[in-house]
């Protein structure tokens, strides 16, 4: 193979040279198109480890607050009913204790899975507010749904039929609901349904656990 420069004879090129200049460029573009894709993968990894707890799947306490601040915005404008559900695995320490802290894990995997089960619409906010504690956002819903939902997981809990500890208070694990709902949001802030609920929620559990309480909150 040969080459024409600009002034001068023509030279010779192998054809082994142009094939390993080929090669050289092929190579070192599959090792930048690896090095991208796998810089996006760490991004996407790292960005869903800021916004997910991983035992659960679910919003961590940080994005569930974001999200459910834009949810009640929303609400707000729209003039539309809200309700805050807070959830609690009963007696979980007593289940711990008893069957240790890695099947304590797999009961939290299970009730995120049941709230997965429960709650489908795009506008559903689920997380895991802290320990055996999870949160549900839900806007523009009627009561009746509300408590439609709580009685299916109440009744999905009883499916799962998770042996519980001999001291606690049910023979299989459990969980109690607190729910706050609004009718109208007017000037509510969501630390103040989040109160409302845990309010609600401590009730369930005075009340025998293992069950829901609906509270009307007032703006």
């Amino acid at each position: 193979m040969w080459v024409a420069p600009v002034y001068g004879d023509r030279v010779p090129i192998s054809a082994a040279f142009v094939s390993g200049s080929l090669f050289i460029c092929v190579y070192a573009r599959y090792r930048l198109d690896r090095s991208v894709r796998k810089l996006k993968e760490t991004n996407d990894r790292l960005l869903k480890l800021s916004k997910f707890d991983p035992l659960s799947d679910l919003l961590n306490r940080r994005a569930l607050r974001e999200q459910s601040e834009k949810l009640i915005a929303v609400s707000k404008r729209h003039k539309v009913s809200m309700a805050v559900l807070m959830l609690d695995l009963d007696d979980f320490k007593k289940y711990n204790d008893c069957f240790g802290h890695q099947q304590g894990d797999e009961a939290i995997k299970v009730q995120a899975r049941i709230m997965k089960e429960v709650f489908k619409r795009e506008t559903d906010i689920l997380g895991r507010y802290g320990g055996e504690e999870f949160i549900v956002v839900l806007s523009d819903i009627e009561k009746a749904q509300v408590e439609t939902h709580c009685d299916a997981l109440l009744g999905k809990w009883k499916d799962a039929a998770l042996e519980h500890a001999k001291d606690a208070k049910h023979p299989l694990v459990s969980c109690s609901i607190g729910v706050a709902f609004a009718q109208s949001v007017g000037n509510m802030t969501i630390d103040y349904l989040i109160d409302e609920a845990d309010k609600a929620l401590y009730e369930a559990k005075k009340n025998g656990k293992a069950q829901y309480v609906m509270a009307e909150a007032q703006c």
